[in-house]
């Protein structure tokens, strides 16, 4: 049997591989947190609130979020990692298999709700914002409006959830190789 491999060129696409998976996760859990912020309402009165909401309109000023996307780098590296380990690793093994599968839900998960819904919320905050005050969920806007994006941000947050929730579990597999 093949021993562990090890040498720089391994390190090097592991850190990759590792790289891909925390700026996607951190990526999706600022989007869902950031959602948050505009349901909690945090334009409360002060320099604070005002600071936050300010975070929070950039956040979601319109604009592609590449962040997610880097989950993209993650099976390259992986198929390079299963390649330079000189038959340590193959992609029949179960722990490649399952974080596959995880990856894939986790894809769909990004493309098919999470970047389209924070979309949709950026175009809603950018219609109901003026630029010199921003006005969060309750704020001036009309209960119908304000409902939509509670809505929209809800769907936000729960979204990163989940796909943060699918990503540990995905590294989970990936460490304990089962």
């Amino acid at each position: 049997m093949p021993k562990q491999p090890t040498g720089p060129v391994f390190s090097t696409i592991l850190v990759l591989h590792i790289l891909c998976f925390v700026v996607s996760f951190v990526s999706i859990a600022t989007s869902g947190i950031a959602a948050a912020r505009a349901r909690r309402r945090f334009y409360a009165e002060g320099t604070e609130g005002a600071e936050g909401a300010e975070w929070v309109r950039k956040y979601f000023s319109p604009g592609t979020n590449w962040g997610p996307r880097y989950i993209y780098g993650m099976p390259v590296f992986g198929t390079l990692l299963i390649v330079t380990s000189n038959g340590y690793y193959s992609f029949g093994d179960v722990f490649v298999i399952v974080g596959m599968a995880m990856w894939v839900i986790a894809v769909v998960g990004i493309e098919a709700v999470l970047l389209p819904v924070e979309k949709k919320l950026q175009r809603e905050m950018a219609s109901h914002w003026a630029d010199s005050l921003p006005v969060l969920i309750g704020g001036s806007d009309t209960a119908q409006e304000s409902l939509e994006l509670d809505r929209t941000a809800r769907r936000v947050s729960i979204t990163a959830l989940i796909l943060d929730a699918v990503l540990i579990g995905t590294a989970v597999v990936m460490t304990a190789k089962p």
